[in-house]
Order: C-alpha cells, then structure tokens, then sequence
C-alpha cells in the first residue's frame, strides 16, 4: 500500500477470464502476441476442449503478473506495478479470491486503495458473453464499485472495456445488449446503476472502434 499513497492509480476490476492481467502487461508497454491455446468447457453437463486464439505478453519481465486463460483464476491478491502513467493495480477476478477470507481481505485492500491514492481510474473488464440471462454478472461489477466509490466520482472516472465479443461484431453488439440492459427493472429501479449503464452506452458509441 506505501507504493499507492498519493499517487495516481488505474485498478482493473472484472470477473476471471476477462483480461485484467493481460491489460496490465498491454498498459504497461509489453509486446503483446497470439497463440492458440486449448481450454476445458462444459456444455448441458458435457465437458469437451475448446480451442481459441488469445492474445498474451512476449517476454515479459512481470512473471509475477500471470496470465490464465480459464475460469481458474491466476491472481488471489492485489498487485501493483509502478509505470510512467501512475501505478497499475491488477485485482483478483470478482467473486473468485479462493475463498471468503481472501474474499474479505481484498475488499479491505480495494477500499484503502482508493482511500490513499492521490486518484484513481477503474477500469471494468466486462464479459460481452453476459448479456441476457447472465446480465446479473454486469450489475454485480457496477454495484461493487458503487460501495468503493460516489456516484459522482465513478461517473467521471469508470472507464468499461468489453472481451470476449463474438466474431463478427463490433460496437453496435455491445450498445443493442446495454440498451436492453438498461431497460430492465433491476436497473430502472435504481438510479445510480441506470447513470452508469448509460455512460458505458456512451462510451461504446465513441471509443468501440477501437477494441472491436
């Protein structure tokens, strides 16, 4: 936490699987590089391997920062990691800390993260494949950083990046599934969720281009 104090931060929030670690070594000025990879899955009960392609750091020097690529998560701890920008901090994948003592014990180190920073900008990796019946997953993520954070303040400084986006989509995809988001009563009866949904539509509209 000394590391924090008083400087500018930029913390990845997200479930496993969605990229937080792998951002981190991309904001960090890491090569990045693809490969294929295979990963266990489960369909109606059925395990099976799914191949897909992935993008990862090429030698990078930040072992500690490791890199899955399933539903088990690679980082049980918060860790950050000092750049020119301000001080990165990678998060343990949201509901998956291996238990409820670490469960306790990040959320304490999350809230004095953003007690001591100088600032700080959450960045949420979503999961695109969430929309529908899992949207519960997407407002879970917006509910916690409102216990971290004011309104106010998130409103000015979340910024939302979407994975795992089915081939052949672009922004659009991800504006049709938030507006159908923001129609539902779990958002419409609350205020503050609603503000937020609608600033992740707006910055879909200007910045998707660049990450589909």
């Amino acid at each position: 936490l000394d590391a924090i104090r008083n400087q500018d931060v930029v913390m990845l929030i997200g479930e496993t699987g969605t990229g937080k670690t792998t951002t981190i070594h991309f904001l960090s000025g890491q090569k990045m590089t693809y490969v294929d990879i295979t990963t266990p899955d489960t369909y109606r009960g059925v395990k099976f391997e799914k191949k897909k392609q992935v993008i990862v750091p090429k030698n990078s020097p930040y072992q500690e920062f490791a890199v899955g690529h399933s539903l088990d998560s690679k980082t049980s701890i918060l860790r950050s990691l000092k750049t020119r920008e301000g001080i990165l901090v990678d998060t343990p994948g949201f509901k998956d800390a291996s238990g409820i003592k670490k469960d306790v014990a990040n959320a304490v180190l999350t809230y004095n993260v953003f007690m001591m920073a100088k600032s700080i900008r959450p960045i949420i990796l979503l999961n695109a494949e969430h929309f529908g019946s899992k949207a519960n997953k997407i407002l879970d993520l917006l509910r916690m950083l409102l216990q971290f954070m004011p309104l106010d303040m998130a409103k000015a400084s979340v910024t939302s990046l979407w994975t795992n986006i089915p081939n052949g989509e672009d922004k659009h995809y991800i504006m049709s599934g938030l507006l159908e988001l923001v129609d539902t009563d779990a958002v419409q009866d609350d205020e503050a969720l609603e503000e937020l949904v609608l600033i992740m539509i707006d910055q879909a509209a200007k910045f998707g281009d660049l990450c589909c």
